[in-house]
Order: structure tokens, then sequence, then C-alpha cells
């Protein structure tokens, strides 16, 4: 990696051409790492000699799906505000249908998809044929997944009618949802509901704090300690030696998080999107592969 990131600094070219053929080759192997430390640093490389764009536009493109992952990853983990617009325009029909069916079986920050999805929407309806309705299909869906995704897309596209119009359908459909909680029909009292919810929270609180414990570093290096609290909301614990702390304060602390609603909702629909995605580009790669032949 430490070659890669001198040749940015000296030679940008040589450095693409090299990564594209290393992505070809291992680009699997970089993504299955567990430890991408240098990874991230060659990212870091990238942007501080403003190379992202441009090489993780022509990984997108490229052929092969450890390419285009790679691609994928380069345009989130960068930030990259949306890709080379001469890539864009001399990218074929099928090279922008894989790159749509790639995003959509693989997990990424839904901000860069919609980037993604805005910079690839001119170029779709100039192709024709079965892109626009494979890309506006997944705007749709992802624009009622997360408000992430709708707030970037009215960031990246504000003058596309077509995609600011989705946007608009997909909030006025959410509205209508949340409004029809206040239905007689949906405050009926089923018994037993009520405890069946709290003890599936509980179960679900227990899950989610046994995993951050298993995978944070930071949690790691902490040795979990048991509190004792009294009044006036303070509490003490006792130190190794037995003895009893002095009373401390809470303190209060919040972080939030955004769960994709249709990911939850119907978690066998988005991975049955998935497969289908796969069947597709496999189909897609071996017609390539029959041509050049």
């Amino acid at each position: 990696m430490g070659t890669l990131v001198d040749f940015t600094q000296r030679a940008p070219s040589v450095m693409s051409d090299m990564v594209v053929v290393l992505a070809r080759s291992s680009g699997r192997e970089w993504l299955e790492s567990d430890d991408r430390s240098e990874f991230r640093w060659f990212l870091g490389e990238l942007v501080t000699q403003n190379q992202h764009t441009a090489l993780a536009s022509r990984l997108c493109f490229q052929p092969g799906t450890s390419c285009r992952r790679l691609g994928i990853l380069m345009f989130a983990e960068c930030k990259v505000p949306a890709p080379d617009p001469s890539v864009v325009a001399a990218a074929s029909s099928p090279s922008v249908e894989l790159l749509l069916l790639e995003a959509q079986r693989v997990h990424v920050d839904y901000a860069a998809l919609a980037r993604l999805h805005a910079a690839l929407a001119a170029r779709v309806d100039e192709l024709d044929g079965d892109l626009p309705e494979l890309l506006y299909d997944e705007v749709a869906r992802q624009c009622r997944n997360t408000y992430a995704y709708r707030k970037a897309l009215r960031a990246a596209a504000p003058l596309n009618e077509y995609l600011m119009a989705i946007a608009d359908d997909s909030e006025a459909r959410i509205k209508q949802t949340h409004d029809s909680f206040a239905s007689p029909a949906l405050q009926m009292d089923v018994p037993g509901y009520a405890r069946a919810r709290r003890l599936y929270n509980q179960y679900m609180a227990g899950v989610v704090a046994k995993g951050v414990a298993e995978r944070s570093a930071l949690l790691s290096l902490f040795r979990k300690i048991r509190l004792l609290y009294g009044g006036q909301q303070q509490w003490r614990f006792f130190h190794p030696d037995g003895q009893l702390s002095a009373p401390s304060p809470l303190q209060l602390s919040s972080a939030e998080v955004e769960m994709p609603q249709l990911e939850l909702a119907n978690p066998e629909e988005a991975q049955m999107r998935r497969l289908q995605a796969s069947v597709r580009i496999a189909r897609l790669e071996q017609q390539i592969d029959s041509a050049l032949q």
C-alpha cells in the first residue's frame, strides 16, 4: 500500500492503472480484509492529492465485481460529490446497468447512494431502454427507506424535477402512513400485545448491547463496573480495594441512528432484490464475455 501512496504523490496516472490491475486480481481480498487501516491511509492520500473522484469514477465502470465494489466503497468513504462527468458521459448501457445493480446488492452509505443515483440520472435518460425503470424504481424505494437518502438526493439534484417529484411523493406516502396511526381501528388494545412488545424490546436491547460489547475496541479496554444509585441521581462504585467511591452526578449523553425502514419491515423482500440483482449481473457479464470472444 505504501507504493500506491508514493505513486499517488508522484505519478497519479501510474497509480490509477496499478489500482485497476490490483482490483481485478486481488480486489476481493481488499474488500474482505478485517484490518483496513492501510487502505484508509491510501484513501486519505487520494483525497489529499485530489485523485479520489477520478479513481472512484474509473473503478465504478470497470468490468468485474471487485472493481465496481471498490469504486462504490471509495465513492462513499472519500465522500465524492459525484462521479467524473466525462466518465459518466462515456459509459455504455451495460456498464451503467451493472453499476446500478451492484449498488443494489451491497450495503453502502445512503447519502453516497443518493449522490450516485443523482449523477447517473441524466445518462440513464439518454441511454433509455430498461435503465430508467431500473434507476427510478430504486430511487423511489430508497426514498421510502431512509431520510438520509432523501436529504442527500435533494441536495445533489435540486433541479431534476423528476427526482424531486419522486422524493415529494415518497414523503407524502410516509406522512399518510403516520397519519393513519390515529385511526380508531389502530387504537384497539390486543390482549398481550403490549407485554409481548415490551419483552421483545428488552430482548433486542440485550442483543444490541451484547453485539456492541463484543465488537467495540473501546469497551474492551475498560472493566465493567456495577453502579450503586443513590438520591439526587448520583452514583457510586466500589474500588478494587473494596472502598466505596465518592458520589458522582449522572451525565446525559445521546446518539441518533436511522434504521432503514424497508430493510426492517420486509428483510426477505430486500434479500430477494439482492439475489435478483446478482442473477442479472451474472447474465450481463456472461453476455459481455461472449461478445468479446
